[in-house]
């Protein structure tokens, strides 16, 4: 006795068509970058504030770790929020450059203040656009994801 679990009149290519269907449609939430994300979006636009803030009080104190703590905590809450988002990559390196970046800026200020002078205000107009054209790279990133 032979049992057929087919019913007569179903082409299997209907089997075949529904499988086919279901790939495509599977595909179609395929992206190369990652999704965006307004909250990495809205600390980024902030964070020259922050930036900015903290330049106006280092330009014309010494050296003191609090004035960097600010920028450097945005910037680690931004990097970890990222870190979770796949296919993210290239927001990563930026987020990286921006973090060494302060922290030379943190250096130099280190050292300026142990040799008893104060940062040349060149060097502060200097970083303030290197970290500004920074920012606005990971903000041109992140509102291509839009």
């Amino acid at each position: 006795m032979r049992i057929t679990l087919r019913r007569r009149g179903q082409p299997e290519s209907a089997a075949l068509l529904l499988t086919a269907l279901l790939l495509l449609a599977g595909c179609g939430a395929l992206t190369l970058t990652a999704p965006y994300d307004l909250t990495t979006d809205q600390r980024l636009a902030d964070l020259p504030v922050t930036i900015n803030a903290s330049l106006d009080l280092i330009a014309g104190s010494a050296y003191m770790p609090t004035l960097y703590a600010s920028v450097r905590h945005d910037l680690d809450a931004i990097r970890l929020r990222n870190e979770v988002r796949v296919k993210n990559a290239g927001m990563l390196v930026i987020l990286d450059g921006l973090a060494r970046s302060w922290e030379a800026v943190e250096t130099a200020h280190r050292a300026a203040s142990q040799r008893g002078s104060p940062m040349s205000p060149a060097f502060i107009a200097g970083v303030r656009e290197s970290l500004r054209a920074q920012v606005g790279h990971a903000l041109k990133l992140e509102a291509e994801r839009r």
